[in-house]
Protein backbone atom coordinates (compact mmCIF):
# COMPACT_ATOMS: atom_id res chain seq x y z
CA UNK A 1 0.00 0.00 0.00
CA UNK A 2 1.51 3.52 -1.09
CA UNK A 3 2.13 5.75 2.11
CA UNK A 4 0.97 8.90 0.72
CA UNK A 5 -2.54 7.85 -0.23
CA UNK A 6 -5.47 9.70 1.69
CA UNK A 7 -6.83 8.91 4.71
CA UNK A 8 -9.82 7.95 3.41
CA UNK A 9 -8.27 5.66 0.80
CA UNK A 10 -6.12 4.20 3.84
CA UNK A 11 -9.53 3.67 5.60
CA UNK A 12 -11.26 1.80 2.45
CA UNK A 13 -8.01 -0.55 1.84
CA UNK A 14 -8.43 -1.69 5.76
CA UNK A 15 -11.41 -3.96 4.57
CA UNK A 16 -11.06 -7.51 2.54
CA UNK A 17 -13.17 -7.45 -0.68
CA UNK A 18 -14.76 -10.29 0.47
CA UNK A 19 -16.30 -8.30 3.68
CA UNK A 20 -17.21 -5.13 1.47
CA UNK A 21 -21.28 -6.66 0.82
CA UNK A 22 -21.32 -7.09 4.92
CA UNK A 23 -20.55 -3.43 5.54
CA UNK A 24 -22.86 -1.83 2.56
CA UNK A 25 -25.22 -4.01 4.29
CA UNK A 26 -24.86 -2.45 7.81
CA UNK A 27 -24.90 0.78 6.35
CA UNK A 28 -28.17 0.15 4.71
CA UNK A 29 -29.66 -1.30 7.37
CA UNK A 30 -28.59 1.69 9.96
CA UNK A 31 -30.73 3.98 7.89
CA UNK A 32 -34.38 4.32 7.46
CA UNK A 33 -35.58 2.06 4.64
CA UNK A 34 -37.69 3.75 1.65
CA UNK A 35 -40.32 2.14 -0.22
CA UNK A 36 -39.21 1.38 -3.80
CA UNK A 37 -40.86 3.50 -6.54
CA UNK A 38 -43.45 1.68 -8.31
CA UNK A 39 -46.42 2.13 -10.94
CA UNK A 40 -48.99 1.61 -9.02
CA UNK A 41 -48.14 4.73 -6.81
CA UNK A 42 -50.51 7.22 -8.54
CA UNK A 43 -48.35 10.00 -8.22
CA UNK A 44 -45.42 8.26 -10.24
CA UNK A 45 -47.54 7.03 -12.79
CA UNK A 46 -48.99 10.62 -13.25
CA UNK A 47 -45.71 12.34 -13.45
CA UNK A 48 -44.98 9.46 -15.94
CA UNK A 49 -47.87 10.16 -18.28
CA UNK A 50 -47.25 13.64 -18.13
CA UNK A 51 -43.46 13.72 -19.48
CA UNK A 52 -43.74 11.07 -21.51
CA UNK A 53 -43.05 12.12 -25.51
CA UNK A 54 -44.74 9.73 -26.61
CA UNK A 55 -48.85 10.34 -27.36
CA UNK A 56 -50.97 8.99 -24.63
CA UNK A 57 -54.80 8.68 -25.00
CA UNK A 58 -58.13 7.18 -24.09
CA UNK A 59 -61.03 7.37 -26.51
CA UNK A 60 -64.30 5.91 -26.54
CA UNK A 61 -65.85 3.25 -29.30
CA UNK A 62 -67.17 5.83 -31.25
CA UNK A 63 -63.46 8.26 -31.42
CA UNK A 64 -64.93 11.03 -28.56
CA UNK A 65 -61.12 11.83 -27.24
CA UNK A 66 -61.79 11.61 -23.54
CA UNK A 67 -58.71 12.04 -22.21
CA UNK A 68 -54.75 12.46 -23.61
CA UNK A 69 -51.33 13.60 -22.47
CA UNK A 70 -49.08 16.66 -23.53
CA UNK A 71 -47.31 14.81 -26.53
CA UNK A 72 -50.48 13.62 -27.73
CA UNK A 73 -51.87 17.08 -27.76
CA UNK A 74 -48.46 17.80 -29.51
CA UNK A 75 -48.77 15.44 -32.14
CA UNK A 76 -52.40 16.48 -33.38
CA UNK A 77 -52.10 19.98 -32.78
CA UNK A 78 -54.13 20.77 -30.23
CA UNK A 79 -53.53 23.28 -27.20
CA UNK A 80 -56.38 21.34 -24.52
CA UNK A 81 -58.37 18.15 -24.14
CA UNK A 82 -61.11 20.66 -24.37
CA UNK A 83 -60.34 21.34 -28.06
CA UNK A 84 -60.51 17.84 -29.07
CA UNK A 85 -63.83 17.31 -27.55
CA UNK A 86 -64.93 18.70 -30.78
CA UNK A 87 -63.48 15.51 -32.72
CA UNK A 88 -63.29 12.10 -33.38
CA UNK A 89 -60.54 10.17 -33.21
CA UNK A 90 -61.48 9.23 -36.91
CA UNK A 91 -61.02 13.23 -38.13
CA UNK A 92 -57.54 13.23 -37.90
CA UNK A 93 -56.91 10.31 -39.75
CA UNK A 94 -55.69 10.58 -43.64
CA UNK A 95 -57.34 7.65 -45.39
CA UNK A 96 -60.78 6.95 -43.75
CA UNK A 97 -59.78 3.15 -45.15
CA UNK A 98 -57.05 2.54 -42.44
CA UNK A 99 -59.19 3.63 -39.76
CA UNK A 100 -61.40 1.12 -40.47
CA UNK A 101 -59.04 -1.60 -40.61
CA UNK A 102 -57.62 -0.64 -37.25
CA UNK A 103 -61.45 -0.61 -36.01
CA UNK A 104 -61.52 -4.08 -37.26
CA UNK A 105 -58.71 -5.92 -36.14
CA UNK A 106 -59.59 -4.47 -32.22
CA UNK A 107 -62.98 -5.70 -32.81
CA UNK A 108 -61.34 -9.49 -33.57
CA UNK A 109 -58.55 -9.09 -31.36
CA UNK A 110 -59.15 -6.71 -28.60
CA UNK A 111 -55.91 -4.75 -29.72
CA UNK A 112 -53.44 -4.19 -32.28
CA UNK A 113 -49.86 -3.04 -32.10
CA UNK A 114 -47.75 -0.69 -34.07
CA UNK A 115 -50.35 0.15 -36.75
CA UNK A 116 -49.20 2.91 -39.01
CA UNK A 117 -51.67 5.37 -39.75
CA UNK A 118 -51.34 8.70 -41.35
CA UNK A 119 -52.58 11.82 -39.53
CA UNK A 120 -53.37 15.39 -40.33
CA UNK A 121 -52.97 17.46 -37.39
CA UNK A 122 -55.41 20.37 -36.81
CA UNK A 123 -52.32 22.88 -38.16
CA UNK A 124 -52.66 20.81 -41.71
CA UNK A 125 -49.47 18.89 -41.49
CA UNK A 126 -49.45 15.14 -42.42
CA UNK A 127 -47.57 12.66 -39.84
CA UNK A 128 -47.32 9.09 -39.80
CA UNK A 129 -47.47 7.32 -36.61
CA UNK A 130 -47.36 3.91 -35.07
CA UNK A 131 -50.90 3.67 -32.63
CA UNK A 132 -50.63 0.55 -30.07
CA UNK A 133 -54.64 0.34 -28.50
CA UNK A 134 -56.12 -2.34 -26.59
CA UNK A 135 -59.70 -2.68 -25.86
CA UNK A 136 -61.11 -1.90 -22.08
CA UNK A 137 -64.66 -2.69 -21.19
CA UNK A 138 -65.66 -0.27 -18.36
CA UNK A 139 -67.20 -2.93 -15.98
CA UNK A 140 -69.91 -0.39 -14.66
CA UNK A 141 -71.21 0.84 -17.77
CA UNK A 142 -70.40 -1.76 -20.15
CA UNK A 143 -68.99 1.01 -22.78
CA UNK A 144 -65.87 0.46 -24.85
CA UNK A 145 -62.75 2.35 -24.54
CA UNK A 146 -59.47 2.46 -26.00
CA UNK A 147 -56.88 2.97 -24.27
CA UNK A 148 -53.83 3.53 -26.42
CA UNK A 149 -50.18 4.84 -26.86
CA UNK A 150 -48.96 6.93 -30.04
CA UNK A 151 -45.88 7.11 -31.19
CA UNK A 152 -45.12 9.55 -34.19
CA UNK A 153 -42.30 8.20 -36.57
CA UNK A 154 -42.40 11.00 -39.04
CA UNK A 155 -38.80 11.88 -39.33
CA UNK A 156 -38.24 8.28 -39.27
CA UNK A 157 -39.88 8.07 -42.48
CA UNK A 158 -38.62 11.21 -43.54
CA UNK A 159 -34.61 9.76 -43.55
CA UNK A 160 -36.05 6.58 -44.55
CA UNK A 161 -37.38 8.08 -47.93
CA UNK A 162 -34.33 9.75 -48.72
CA UNK A 163 -31.65 6.93 -47.84
CA UNK A 164 -34.40 5.76 -50.64
CA UNK A 165 -34.01 8.42 -53.11
CA UNK A 166 -30.24 8.24 -52.66
CA UNK A 167 -30.47 4.30 -53.44
CA UNK A 168 -32.37 4.88 -56.68
CA UNK A 169 -31.06 8.26 -57.80
CA UNK A 170 -27.85 8.67 -60.28
CA UNK A 171 -25.53 10.72 -58.36
CA UNK A 172 -24.39 12.62 -61.44
CA UNK A 173 -27.53 13.47 -62.60
CA UNK A 174 -30.26 13.34 -59.96
CA UNK A 175 -32.32 10.77 -62.80
CA UNK A 176 -33.12 7.03 -61.21
CA UNK A 177 -31.02 4.72 -62.01
CA UNK A 178 -30.85 0.93 -63.00
CA UNK A 179 -32.73 -0.01 -59.56
CA UNK A 180 -35.54 2.01 -60.88
CA UNK A 181 -36.11 -0.52 -63.61
CA UNK A 182 -36.10 -3.70 -61.16
CA UNK A 183 -38.80 -2.00 -59.79
CA UNK A 184 -41.31 -1.54 -62.62
CA UNK A 185 -40.28 -4.75 -63.91
CA UNK A 186 -41.88 -6.56 -60.50
CA UNK A 187 -44.83 -4.28 -61.25
CA UNK A 188 -44.87 -5.36 -64.89
CA UNK A 189 -44.71 -8.95 -63.58
CA UNK A 190 -47.44 -9.08 -61.12
CA UNK A 191 -49.75 -7.19 -63.59
CA UNK A 192 -49.59 -8.36 -67.07
CA UNK A 193 -51.84 -6.84 -68.20
CA UNK A 194 -51.18 -3.17 -67.74
CA UNK A 195 -49.92 -0.99 -70.00
CA UNK A 196 -46.74 0.30 -70.41
CA UNK A 197 -44.66 3.03 -72.72
CA UNK A 198 -41.01 3.50 -73.05
CA UNK A 199 -38.85 6.28 -75.03
CA UNK A 200 -35.49 5.46 -75.06
CA UNK A 201 -33.49 8.69 -75.41
CA UNK A 202 -29.29 8.18 -76.75
CA UNK A 203 -27.06 11.52 -77.31
CA UNK A 204 -25.34 11.68 -79.97
CA UNK A 205 -21.76 11.34 -80.55
CA UNK A 206 -21.37 11.54 -76.69
CA UNK A 207 -18.19 9.45 -77.13
CA UNK A 208 -16.08 12.01 -79.92
CA UNK A 209 -17.44 14.87 -77.70
CA UNK A 210 -16.14 13.48 -74.17
CA UNK A 211 -12.50 12.62 -76.05
CA UNK A 212 -12.48 16.05 -77.59
CA UNK A 213 -13.84 18.40 -74.79
CA UNK A 214 -13.36 16.06 -71.58
CA UNK A 215 -15.31 14.34 -69.34
CA UNK A 216 -16.29 16.65 -66.60
CA UNK A 217 -17.83 18.96 -70.24
CA UNK A 218 -19.05 15.55 -70.66
CA UNK A 219 -20.52 15.28 -67.50
CA UNK A 220 -22.36 19.12 -67.48
CA UNK A 221 -24.33 17.87 -70.65
CA UNK A 222 -25.51 15.08 -68.97
CA UNK A 223 -26.78 17.15 -66.22
CA UNK A 224 -28.26 19.65 -68.88
CA UNK A 225 -29.72 16.82 -70.73
CA UNK A 226 -31.75 15.05 -67.64
CA UNK A 227 -32.37 18.23 -66.74
CA UNK A 228 -34.43 18.92 -70.35
CA UNK A 229 -35.80 15.34 -70.16
CA UNK A 230 -37.60 15.83 -66.58
CA UNK A 231 -39.07 19.24 -67.79
CA UNK A 232 -40.87 17.58 -70.40
CA UNK A 233 -42.66 14.38 -68.21
CA UNK A 234 -44.95 14.52 -65.32
CA UNK A 235 -43.46 13.51 -61.61
CA UNK A 236 -45.07 10.48 -62.17
CA UNK A 237 -43.06 9.57 -65.21
CA UNK A 238 -39.41 8.05 -64.35
CA UNK A 239 -36.83 9.50 -66.15
CA UNK A 240 -33.71 6.90 -65.91
CA UNK A 241 -30.77 6.67 -66.74
CA UNK A 242 -29.64 3.75 -67.95
CA UNK A 243 -25.68 3.90 -69.54
CA UNK A 244 -23.29 6.84 -69.73
CA UNK A 245 -25.41 8.49 -72.33
CA UNK A 246 -28.67 6.94 -72.47
CA UNK A 247 -31.72 7.66 -70.86
CA UNK A 248 -35.15 5.41 -70.65
CA UNK A 249 -38.68 6.70 -69.55
CA UNK A 250 -40.96 4.71 -68.72
CA UNK A 251 -45.03 5.85 -68.73
CA UNK A 252 -47.01 3.76 -66.34
CA UNK A 253 -50.73 2.97 -67.90
CA UNK A 254 -49.76 5.04 -71.37
CA UNK A 255 -51.46 4.00 -74.41
CA UNK A 256 -49.92 4.45 -78.01
CA UNK A 257 -51.70 7.22 -78.55
CA UNK A 258 -50.14 9.31 -74.78
CA UNK A 259 -46.60 7.87 -75.88
CA UNK A 260 -46.41 8.97 -79.29
CA UNK A 261 -47.32 12.54 -78.03
CA UNK A 262 -44.14 12.49 -75.79
CA UNK A 263 -41.99 11.55 -77.51
CA UNK A 264 -43.15 14.01 -80.83
CA UNK A 265 -42.89 16.61 -77.98
CA UNK A 266 -39.15 15.71 -77.22
CA UNK A 267 -37.99 16.31 -80.68
CA UNK A 268 -39.70 19.38 -80.95
CA UNK A 269 -38.72 20.71 -77.94
CA UNK A 270 -35.37 19.09 -78.07
CA UNK A 271 -34.66 21.58 -81.62
CA UNK A 272 -34.80 24.17 -79.52
CA UNK A 273 -34.04 23.34 -76.12
CA UNK A 274 -31.89 20.23 -75.81
CA UNK A 275 -27.99 20.71 -74.63
CA UNK A 276 -27.00 17.92 -77.34
CA UNK A 277 -28.12 16.22 -80.45
CA UNK A 278 -30.32 13.05 -79.69
CA UNK A 279 -31.87 10.19 -80.98
CA UNK A 280 -34.87 8.56 -79.71
CA UNK A 281 -36.99 5.48 -80.44
CA UNK A 282 -40.21 4.41 -78.62
CA UNK A 283 -42.22 1.18 -77.79
CA UNK A 284 -45.30 0.11 -76.27
CA UNK A 285 -45.92 -3.23 -73.80
CA UNK A 286 -46.90 -6.03 -75.22
CA UNK A 287 -49.59 -8.16 -73.00
CA UNK A 288 -47.63 -9.74 -70.40
CA UNK A 289 -44.24 -8.80 -71.74
CA UNK A 290 -41.20 -8.19 -69.40
CA UNK A 291 -39.66 -4.78 -69.10
CA UNK A 292 -36.58 -6.24 -71.00
CA UNK A 293 -38.03 -7.38 -74.15
CA UNK A 294 -40.27 -3.82 -74.51
CA UNK A 295 -36.62 -1.85 -73.40
CA UNK A 296 -35.02 -3.74 -76.55
CA UNK A 297 -37.40 -3.19 -79.03
CA UNK A 298 -37.67 0.68 -78.05
CA UNK A 299 -34.13 0.37 -78.55
CA UNK A 300 -34.37 -1.02 -82.40
CA UNK A 301 -36.65 1.98 -83.00
CA UNK A 302 -34.07 3.83 -82.28
CA UNK A 303 -31.45 2.51 -84.29
CA UNK A 304 -33.97 1.97 -87.03
CA UNK A 305 -34.16 5.72 -87.02
CA UNK A 306 -30.39 6.54 -87.14
CA UNK A 307 -30.29 4.60 -89.78
CA UNK A 308 -33.06 6.52 -91.75
CA UNK A 309 -32.13 9.59 -90.97
CA UNK A 310 -28.86 8.94 -92.62
CA UNK A 311 -30.68 7.56 -95.50
CA UNK A 312 -32.10 10.59 -95.83
CA UNK A 313 -29.20 12.71 -95.86
CA UNK A 314 -27.49 10.86 -98.58
CA UNK A 315 -29.99 11.38 -100.59
CA UNK A 316 -30.23 15.13 -99.87
CA UNK A 317 -26.48 15.22 -100.75
CA UNK A 318 -27.51 13.90 -104.15
CA UNK A 319 -26.41 10.20 -103.52
CA UNK A 320 -27.25 7.88 -106.58
CA UNK A 321 -27.26 4.66 -104.28
CA UNK A 322 -30.38 2.46 -103.96
CA UNK A 323 -29.82 0.04 -101.27
CA UNK A 324 -32.08 -2.26 -100.63
CA UNK A 325 -34.73 -1.72 -97.90
CA UNK A 326 -36.22 -3.38 -95.33
CA UNK A 327 -38.99 -2.11 -92.51
CA UNK A 328 -39.91 -1.34 -89.40
CA UNK A 329 -42.30 -3.32 -87.17
CA UNK A 330 -45.37 -0.87 -86.85
CA UNK A 331 -48.17 -1.07 -84.59
CA UNK A 332 -48.08 -1.67 -80.37
CA UNK A 333 -43.79 -3.08 -80.82
CA UNK A 334 -42.40 -0.61 -82.74
CA UNK A 335 -44.34 2.59 -81.82
CA UNK A 336 -46.76 3.26 -84.95
CA UNK A 337 -46.03 5.94 -87.45
CA UNK A 338 -43.94 9.08 -86.05
CA UNK A 339 -42.34 7.60 -82.70
CA UNK A 340 -39.16 8.54 -83.06
CA UNK A 341 -36.89 11.23 -84.46
CA UNK A 342 -33.93 13.14 -83.84
CA UNK A 343 -33.59 16.53 -81.93
CA UNK A 344 -31.03 19.03 -83.38
CA UNK A 345 -32.81 20.62 -87.10
CA UNK A 346 -32.51 17.64 -88.78
CA UNK A 347 -35.77 18.98 -90.70
CA UNK A 348 -38.29 17.06 -91.81
CA UNK A 349 -40.29 13.77 -90.04
CA UNK A 350 -37.78 11.01 -89.55
CA UNK A 351 -39.62 8.92 -87.85
CA UNK A 352 -40.63 5.16 -89.14
CA UNK A 353 -43.63 3.62 -89.30
CA UNK A 354 -44.81 1.28 -90.52
CA UNK A 355 -43.76 0.60 -94.48
CA UNK A 356 -41.20 3.36 -93.95
CA UNK A 357 -37.99 2.13 -95.87
CA UNK A 358 -35.01 1.99 -93.68
CA UNK A 359 -31.20 0.90 -94.53
CA UNK A 360 -30.12 -0.21 -91.31
CA UNK A 361 -26.57 0.21 -90.83
CA UNK A 362 -25.83 -2.78 -89.10
CA UNK A 363 -27.53 -6.29 -88.83
CA UNK A 364 -27.22 -7.02 -85.03
CA UNK A 365 -28.99 -8.46 -82.13
CA UNK A 366 -30.88 -5.51 -79.62
CA UNK A 367 -28.17 -4.22 -77.21
CA UNK A 368 -28.48 -5.53 -73.76
CA UNK A 369 -29.81 -2.72 -71.02
CA UNK A 370 -26.94 -3.60 -68.56
CA UNK A 371 -24.26 -2.62 -70.97
CA UNK A 372 -21.20 0.06 -68.81
CA UNK A 373 -21.67 3.63 -69.24
CA UNK A 374 -19.57 5.41 -71.78
CA UNK A 375 -18.49 2.48 -74.43
CA UNK A 376 -19.04 4.09 -77.16
CA UNK A 377 -19.86 0.92 -79.35
CA UNK A 378 -22.39 1.61 -81.91
CA UNK A 379 -23.00 0.89 -85.38
CA UNK A 380 -21.70 3.73 -87.85
CA UNK A 381 -24.36 6.02 -89.10
CA UNK A 382 -24.41 9.83 -90.32
CA UNK A 383 -25.65 12.17 -88.24
CA UNK A 384 -25.44 16.06 -87.74
CA UNK A 385 -22.86 18.30 -86.10
CA UNK A 386 -21.61 16.86 -82.64
CA UNK A 387 -23.02 18.59 -79.54
CA UNK A 388 -22.23 22.15 -78.81
CA UNK A 389 -19.71 22.88 -76.28
CA UNK A 390 -21.72 23.59 -72.38
CA UNK A 391 -22.52 27.36 -72.38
Amino acid sequence: MHQGGTSSEKQVRLYPQSALPDVFQRNRVSRPLRAQPSLNDPDILREFVRTLREGIYISTGDGEILDANAAFLDIVGAESVEELRAYRAQDFVVDPEQRRTELLILARDGAIREFELQIRSLDGQIRTVLDTTFVVQDPGSGKTHFHGVLVDITARKLLEQKLLELSIRDPLTGCYNRRALDTAAEKMEQQPDEMWGCIYIDVDHFKQYNDLHGHHAGDEVLVRMSRFLMRQVRAEQSVIRVGGDEFVILLSGDDSVHTDAIARRFRADGMQHAPALFSLGWSLREPSEPLDQMLARADDHLLAVRALRGTQRDTQRGSQLRPATSEVPGGRGAGGGGGGGGAGGEGGDPSPGPGHPVVPTEHRAPRSTNRTPNTGHRAPYSLGTEPDPPS
